[in-house]
């Protein structure tokens, strides 16, 4: 079942790392955007296939030692995968609105997902 997860950082600015996240995401079969930023927060919403496919890139991401690091929210899809169209890889965008232009983008499908509303519900239970 396809699987979910939301993690942040301080800042997510180095193209090396960026370069082995968007390797990591086609190694291992997910579909990753990263909101690549200088000021807080870098934000990662990964989807894969299964809930192993989705940790093993997180794992990744643990092994990177991004200063600020948390894991907000994974969870189950009740549908398909919509990031890069469910195809594996990353995509990288600058700043907050480029971000929010991406989020409507995805959320605004037939499936009407909702993945911005997960995503702003998700940030917003967590303390500041």
């Amino acid at each position: 079942m396809p699987y979910r997860i939301l993690v942040t950082t301080h800042h997510i600015t180095s193209r090396a790392k960026i370069q082995r996240l968007s390797r990591a995401a086609e190694q291992l079969a997910v579909s990753v955007l990263i909101k690549k930023t200088i000021k807080p927060y870098g934000v990662m919403v990964c989807e894969g296939d299964t809930e192993q496919h989705a940790r093993e890139w997180l794992a990744v991401v643990k092994g990177l030692r991004y200063k600020g690091y948390r894991f907000i929210k994974g969870e189950y899809l009740t549908g398909s995968r919509l990031i890069l169209g469910g195809k594996n890889g990353a995509r990288v965008v600058e700043g907050t609105s480029e971000f929010n232009i991406e989020l409507d983008r995805l959320s605004a499908g037939p499936s009407n997902s909702g993945l911005k509303a997960w995503w702003a519900a998700a940030m917003r239970s967590q303390p500041a």
